[in-house]
Protein backbone atom coordinates (compact mmCIF):
# COMPACT_ATOMS: atom_id res chain seq x y z
CA UNK A 1 0.00 0.00 0.00
CA UNK A 2 2.84 2.26 0.71
CA UNK A 3 3.65 1.76 -2.40
CA UNK A 4 0.05 2.43 -4.21
CA UNK A 5 0.29 6.20 -2.58
CA UNK A 6 4.18 6.98 -3.36
CA UNK A 7 2.95 6.02 -7.23
CA UNK A 8 -0.36 8.05 -6.78
CA UNK A 9 1.46 10.86 -5.19
CA UNK A 10 4.47 10.59 -7.85
CA UNK A 11 1.27 10.59 -10.77
CA UNK A 12 -0.43 13.86 -9.39
CA UNK A 13 3.02 15.63 -9.26
CA UNK A 14 3.59 14.94 -12.94
CA UNK A 15 0.28 16.13 -14.06
CA UNK A 16 0.55 19.09 -12.10
CA UNK A 17 4.14 19.71 -13.57
CA UNK A 18 3.05 18.85 -16.96
CA UNK A 19 -0.02 21.32 -16.69
CA UNK A 20 1.35 23.98 -15.17
CA UNK A 21 4.82 23.97 -14.50
CA UNK A 22 5.30 24.36 -18.53
CA UNK A 23 2.72 27.78 -18.50
CA UNK A 24 3.96 30.20 -20.31
CA UNK A 25 4.41 33.67 -18.31
CA UNK A 26 4.07 37.08 -20.01
CA UNK A 27 7.49 38.45 -21.06
CA UNK A 28 7.73 41.60 -21.53
CA UNK A 29 10.76 43.54 -23.01
CA UNK A 30 12.35 46.51 -21.59
CA UNK A 31 15.25 46.82 -24.10
CA UNK A 32 14.44 49.93 -26.45
CA UNK A 33 15.06 48.43 -29.81
CA UNK A 34 17.75 49.44 -31.99
CA UNK A 35 15.53 50.80 -34.73
CA UNK A 36 14.04 53.25 -32.19
CA UNK A 37 15.39 56.88 -32.18
CA UNK A 38 16.72 57.87 -28.79
CA UNK A 39 15.16 60.41 -27.15
CA UNK A 40 17.97 62.63 -27.22
CA UNK A 41 18.80 62.15 -30.28
CA UNK A 42 20.95 65.17 -32.03
CA UNK A 43 23.14 64.85 -34.83
CA UNK A 44 25.48 67.78 -35.77
CA UNK A 45 26.97 68.27 -39.21
CA UNK A 46 29.90 70.77 -39.62
CA UNK A 47 32.90 71.60 -41.44
CA UNK A 48 35.42 74.51 -41.23
CA UNK A 49 38.76 75.50 -39.54
CA UNK A 50 41.32 76.86 -41.62
CA UNK A 51 42.95 80.13 -41.48
CA UNK A 52 39.30 81.98 -39.64
CA UNK A 53 38.82 78.56 -37.61
CA UNK A 54 34.80 79.60 -38.45
CA UNK A 55 32.62 76.45 -38.64
CA UNK A 56 29.37 75.87 -40.13
CA UNK A 57 26.51 73.21 -39.92
CA UNK A 58 23.81 71.56 -39.17
CA UNK A 59 22.01 70.69 -35.83
CA UNK A 60 18.99 67.79 -36.17
CA UNK A 61 17.41 67.00 -33.52
CA UNK A 62 15.02 63.68 -32.18
CA UNK A 63 11.97 65.14 -33.03
CA UNK A 64 12.99 65.75 -36.65
CA UNK A 65 13.62 69.78 -36.54
CA UNK A 66 16.51 71.14 -38.70
CA UNK A 67 18.54 73.76 -37.53
CA UNK A 68 21.62 75.65 -39.52
CA UNK A 69 24.06 77.86 -37.63
CA UNK A 70 27.59 79.07 -38.29
CA UNK A 71 30.22 80.88 -36.25
CA UNK A 72 32.21 79.07 -33.42
CA UNK A 73 29.97 76.47 -32.21
CA UNK A 74 25.88 74.96 -32.87
CA UNK A 75 24.66 77.92 -30.82
CA UNK A 76 21.03 78.42 -29.90
CA UNK A 77 20.16 81.13 -31.89
CA UNK A 78 20.70 79.25 -35.01
CA UNK A 79 17.80 79.26 -37.97
CA UNK A 80 15.45 76.33 -38.11
CA UNK A 81 15.12 75.40 -41.79
CA UNK A 82 12.72 72.49 -41.59
CA UNK A 83 12.05 69.21 -40.19
CA UNK A 84 12.55 66.09 -41.33
CA UNK A 85 9.90 63.11 -42.25
CA UNK A 86 9.43 60.55 -39.96
CA UNK A 87 10.67 58.05 -42.32
CA UNK A 88 13.78 60.32 -43.04
CA UNK A 89 14.81 60.39 -39.68
CA UNK A 90 14.75 57.05 -39.32
CA UNK A 91 16.76 55.95 -41.85
CA UNK A 92 19.06 58.14 -40.94
CA UNK A 93 19.38 56.51 -38.07
CA UNK A 94 19.65 53.42 -39.49
CA UNK A 95 21.99 54.39 -41.66
CA UNK A 96 24.28 55.56 -38.61
CA UNK A 97 23.60 52.34 -36.79
CA UNK A 98 24.21 50.43 -39.54
CA UNK A 99 27.58 52.12 -40.88
CA UNK A 100 28.34 51.56 -36.66
CA UNK A 101 29.15 55.29 -36.62
CA UNK A 102 28.94 55.11 -32.92
CA UNK A 103 32.15 53.16 -32.76
CA UNK A 104 33.87 53.85 -35.58
CA UNK A 105 37.31 55.95 -34.50
CA UNK A 106 38.25 58.68 -36.65
CA UNK A 107 39.92 61.37 -35.25
CA UNK A 108 42.06 62.92 -38.34
CA UNK A 109 41.41 66.76 -38.69
CA UNK A 110 43.13 68.85 -41.26
CA UNK A 111 43.60 72.27 -41.69
CA UNK A 112 40.02 72.24 -42.89
CA UNK A 113 37.92 69.48 -41.28
CA UNK A 114 34.14 67.84 -41.40
CA UNK A 115 32.69 66.89 -38.33
CA UNK A 116 30.25 64.46 -37.40
CA UNK A 117 28.92 64.45 -33.93
CA UNK A 118 26.37 61.95 -33.00
CA UNK A 119 24.47 62.33 -29.30
CA UNK A 120 22.23 59.33 -28.06
CA UNK A 121 21.22 57.41 -25.30
CA UNK A 122 23.38 59.74 -23.11
CA UNK A 123 26.87 59.39 -25.14
CA UNK A 124 28.52 61.72 -27.22
CA UNK A 125 30.28 60.08 -30.24
CA UNK A 126 32.59 62.19 -32.59
CA UNK A 127 34.03 61.82 -35.73
CA UNK A 128 36.36 64.57 -37.89
CA UNK A 129 38.39 64.40 -40.90
CA UNK A 130 40.07 66.04 -43.12
CA UNK A 131 39.05 67.66 -46.09
CA UNK A 132 40.41 66.75 -49.70
CA UNK A 133 42.37 64.56 -48.10
CA UNK A 134 43.63 61.20 -49.51
CA UNK A 135 40.64 58.83 -47.36
CA UNK A 136 40.77 55.64 -45.57
CA UNK A 137 37.89 53.12 -46.20
CA UNK A 138 36.37 54.57 -43.01
CA UNK A 139 36.80 58.15 -43.99
CA UNK A 140 35.02 57.45 -47.37
CA UNK A 141 32.25 55.44 -45.92
CA UNK A 142 31.56 58.43 -43.30
CA UNK A 143 32.08 61.10 -45.99
CA UNK A 144 29.74 59.29 -48.41
CA UNK A 145 27.04 59.65 -45.35
CA UNK A 146 28.01 63.03 -44.73
CA UNK A 147 27.72 64.05 -48.24
CA UNK A 148 24.22 62.14 -48.20
CA UNK A 149 22.93 63.78 -45.66
CA UNK A 150 23.53 67.32 -46.30
CA UNK A 151 21.92 66.69 -49.53
CA UNK A 152 18.97 65.69 -47.65
CA UNK A 153 19.25 69.00 -45.36
CA UNK A 154 19.60 70.94 -48.64
CA UNK A 155 16.46 69.92 -49.98
CA UNK A 156 14.41 71.16 -46.66
CA UNK A 157 15.49 74.89 -47.74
Amino acid sequence: MVHRGFLRSALYVMVFSALFGCAQTPHTDTRTPQSSIPHDFRLLLSEGGGVTGRWQGFLIHADGQVFRWQGGLARADSQQVGRLKPEQLRSLWQQIQSGQLLSAELLSPGNMSQKIEITANGKTHRLIWASNSDASPLQKQVSRLYDSWIRMIRDLE
